[in-house]
This record gives C-alpha cells, sequence and structure tokens, in this order.
C-alpha cells in the first residue's frame, strides 16, 4: 500500500519532538514492510531525516511558520494526494482539519493519528468553551479533523478515553495503536557506562524545554534541597523556555553543575541515557510520555509523574517512581528513594527493560496500525 503522512512541525532541532519521532518510525516500519511511505511536512532537514530514513519520501516546505495553524501544509498535503493517489493519508496534526473533508470528497481514504499530550473539552459550555478554542485553536483543528476522519488511531489507552469523553469520538471510530522506541532503544542494552564515585549520582532529563509541561525549573529547586551530594544534571533537548531555565538555575546556583546538550539524535539520548545514574522526567500532561518508555529501555531508574498511561503500565516496576505530584517536595522525596536504593532498583530495571523492548517495537505498533485501518 502507499501512505501519505503529514505532521506540522518540522525536523528542526529547535522543533524536533516526540511526534517527528512517531511519523518516522511508522513510516520508516512500513517501507520495511514493503509498503511506500511519503512525508508532508515543512521547514527543512537539520535532522538529516531525508537520508537516515530512505527509503521514505519527505516533502518538505522549505520555511515553518506556527501561526498558519497548518493551513499551508494542508494544501501542500491535499496536492500530494491529488498527484500520490496513496491507499491512506494519515494526518499527525492541526492540518487534519482542511485535509480530512478534502480527502472524503475525493474519496481518499484518511486517518487521524491523534497523539497530542491534551485534548481539551471543546463541547460547547458557552463564553468559556469560545476561550478554550481560542487559546488553543491547534488543537481544536486536531479535534475538527479527528470529527470528520473515517478512523481515529490513538497514542494510547488514555488518549483514546479522552477522545471519546472530550471530544466525543464514537468507541466504534478508535482505534489504540501505541508508538514504538526507535530500533536503538529496543536493541540489547551494553554494561552501563562509568563506575559510581563518590561525588554523587549523576541526573540526566530529556525533552523538549516547555515549563508549562515539563516542569524542569520544579526539578530544580528538589535538586537544589537534596540532602546529599550529586555529581551533575544533564539536559537533553531544547525550546522556547531554555532561558527561563537558565535564568532559575543560576538564582538556585546550580549552573555550574547542569550541562546544557540541546536536541540530540535517538542513538546519541541512548548514549546519553547508559552515562547516568537516573533520569528525571517531571511532566504536567502527556498522551504517552516517549521518554519514559525509552529510558526504561536503556534500564535506567527514573522519577517521574502520574501521567498518561506510566502509572498503569509501571504498576510492576520499582525503577520506575511515580512522584506524588508537581511539586519541589515530592520530587525531593522521590529521587531520595531513588538514590537510597540504587543497586536495588538498577537490578530491577533490568527486567522493566526487556518488557519495554518487547510491547514497544515498531514492527508491534505498525501491525496495530495496519489492522485499524482494515
Amino acid at each position: 500500500m502507499k501512505f501519505l503522512f503529514s505532521h506540522l512541525y518540522p525536523f528542526h532541532r529547535k522543533w524536533y519532538g516526540g511526534g517527528n519521532q512517531i511519523v518516522r518510525g511508522l513510516a520508516l516500519e512500513l517501507t520495511r514492510q514493503g509498503h511506500e511511505a511519503h512525508v508532508s511536512s515543512t521547514g527543512r532537514d537539520e535532522m538529516g531525516v531525508t537520508a537516515a530514513d530512505r527509503p521514505v519520501v519527505y516533502h518538505l516546505s522549505g520555511r515553518f511558520d506556527k501561526r498558519t495553524f497548518g493551513v499551508q501544509l494542508a494544501w501542500q498535503t491535499i496536492r500530494l494526494a491529488i498527484r500520490l493517489r496513496p491507499d491512506w493519508v494519515c494526518c499527525l496534526t492541526s492540518e487534519a482539519a482542511l485535509v480530512m473533508p478534502v480527502c472524503n470528497l475525493l474519496k481518499i481514504p484518511a486517518v487521524v493519528y491523534q497523539g497530542a499530550p491534551e485534548l481539551p473539552d471543546f463541547r460547547f459550555k458557552g463564553w468559556s468553551t469560545i476561550r478554550t478554542i481560542r487559546y488553543k485553536l491547534g488543537i481544536f483543528l486536531q479535534f475538527l479533523g479527528a470529527r470528520a476522519a473515517r478512523k481515529v488511531t490513538t497514542i494510547s489507552d488514555f488518549s483514546s478515553r479522552l477522545a471519546e469523553l472530550n471530544w466525543g469520538i464514537p468507541r466504534q471510530k478508535l482505534a489504540m495503536v501505541g508508538t514504538g522506541l526507535d530500533d536503538v532503544f529496543i536493541a540489547p542494552n551494553a554494561p552501563s557506562a562509568g563506575a559510581r564515585t563518590d561525588k554523587g549520582p549523576r541526573f540526566i532529563s530529556v525533552g523538549r524545554l516547555t515549563l508549562p509541561q515539563k516542569p524542569l525549573d520544579v526539578m530544580a529547586a528538589a535538586l537544589k534541597e537534596l540532602p546529599f551530594p550529586w555529581q551533575s544534571w544533564t539536559i537533553v533537548g531544547s525550546g522556547p523556555d531554555e532561558p527561563v531555565l537558565r535564568n532559575r538555575l543560576k538564582e538556585l546556583g546550580l549552573e555550574e553543575r547542569v550541562v546544557f546538550k540541546g536536541t540530540l539524535s535517538s542513538a546519541q539520548i541512548a548514549d546519553m541515557l547508559a552515562e547516568h545514574d537516573i533520569v528525571l522526567l517531571p511532566s504536567n500532561y502527556e498522551s504517552f510520555f516517549l521518554t519514559a518508555y525509552e529510558a526504561a529501555a536503556k534500564a535506567r531508574i527514573i522519577v517521574t509523574n502520574d501521567v498518561a498511561d506510566v502509572r498503569k503500565y509501571f504498576s510492576d516496576s520499582p525503577s520506575v517512581i511515580v512522584a506524588e505530584s508537581v511539586s519541589g517536595e515530592a520530587y525531593q522525596r522521590a529521587i531520595i528513594q531513588a538514590v537510597e536504593n540504587q543497586g536495588g532498583l538498577e537490578v530491577k530495571a533490568v527486567r522493566t527493560a526487556l518488557r519495554v523492548k518487547n510491547d514497544f517495537s515498531w514492527p508491534v505498533v505498525a501491525e496495530r496500525f495496519l489492522r485499524a485501518l482494515e
């Protein structure tokens, strides 16, 4: 079959995130299974995906403007759909609001993949709903696309429940297909790099630097008050709130122990995770929380939050410590628990890694995706 995927956010270092990884992983796996896959997106190829993901074909606009809310990408995707006549079009972001109705008119089968980290309630309740639409216009356009789509595939059970509750998507129209981990996380793990030292644990965090969603500033306050020494905190990722976070670290006197690595490839992230002791992943909301599963696949001890299906999936995994709340005190207690039990938790983390690798490989996800389209 021939597939055309569309994704608004470009393959730039600043904007690269979970959605980019999802569209790459699914498209590449489908080509491995003998299908043809095209990706319609914006901007330029700063990450080298065009060469790395062959035979996936990327159609990039050359520029990115978030303020258009996917209108330009929708036009590009519609033109590609007319020219390529794919068996399925799959939209991941706000362009779905325009692409889905046009595909229905052209009788081109189209599906929405819903992986947004939040699904606001758009059921009309007067001015409050209008305000929600105003401030969440991109998500609202995804909502319109999902309502028009033949099928809505989701990233998690949590997202399926929200799509049914907040968006009124009929249950029979929903299919949870999940997401997969990059091959570097599925591969067998090498022994952990580096020996423990008297300087204390080495922490690492991975994700886009948007503090309303990823409260690394709150985690910083927790690290400041730890009752024992720690060696370093490495932050992998970039985003609009990096200057704010740097200023907060300076206020806390932590800037000399914190290293910003910017956006890295999946292979580089896997190597960085292996070199650190404990992964700190604070979050206020997620649809799946890919970085938590990646860290778990690398057999790391994790401190995180109760978001998406994290507590449900890792309920039998002591190496994944779920903080009681998004607060400095709760994070501090969770970190202390991780450090005080580090040796035993590292052994348990190996068993968790094997389970994650079995459950979240791209062949498994692609099979669920194809079954949903049937």
